[in-house]
């Protein structure tokens, strides 16, 4: 079928497309140029209606099938069109989404953060308490010890002191005296006997 509009198809563009020249036989004839004139036209005529009768349909469907082909791919493009345009607000949406969930973490992060710092100024307070507390009761040891040491060496520097001047103040009498009153007390202590 398609040899058969092809060929007269064919046929017609050879003949409009001949050059007159090989047509005319003889250039200097008068009526030569308007027989060319006329041919050139009928030929044209010719070649638009070989074109018009065969090639309407092909032509016709090729223009319709490349508009279909457009129209489709047209459609195709709308349809990605809003599949990204979908997409895109999904993103929209989740990065929404996103950005109120960090905010979120954000803030439960600064108040655990407060929460550690509180809390570590607390035991850091208590602990250096403690360590004042333990100081102290260290220094009111080693004033005591000090206290301690310093009433012996008074003790021992007033023995010695008594013990180099007694010798001196007492004398027989007080020491029969002093025997007196130590019997005298010991025989209270155990009764009569």
């Amino acid at each position: 079928m398609i040899r058969s509009r092809v060929l007269p198809l064919v046929t017609g563009l050879l003949v409009a497309g001949m050059p007159s020249v090989l047509l005319a036989a003889d250039p200097s004839v008068e009526w030569r140029p308007t027989y060319d004139l006329v041919l050139r036209w009928v030929n044209f005529l010719l070649l638009g209606f070989i074109l018009y009768k065969y090639g309407r349909g092909p032509i016709a469907s090729f223009v319709q099938k490349k508009q279909d082909e457009i129209s489709e791919s047209i459609s195709q493009l709308e349809e990605k069109k809003v599949a990204l345009v979908e997409e895109c607000e999904t993103a929209r949406q989740k990065l929404d989404a996103s950005r109120e969930r960090l905010t979120g973490v954000h803030e439960r992060i600064m108040r655990q953060g407060e929460k550690q710092k509180a809390a570590l100024i607390a035991a850091a307070e208590m602990e250096s308490e403690l360590l004042i507390e333990n100081t102290r009761r260290k220094i009111s040891g080693q004033v005591l010890q000090a206290r301690k040491e310093i009433q012996a060496e008074i003790i021992d520097a007033a023995i010695g002191i008594a013990m180099e001047r007694l010798p001196e103040l007492i004398g027989p009498q007080d020491l029969q005296r002093q025997e007196e009153r130590f019997v005298t007390a010991i025989s209270d202590m155990t009764g009569p006997q």
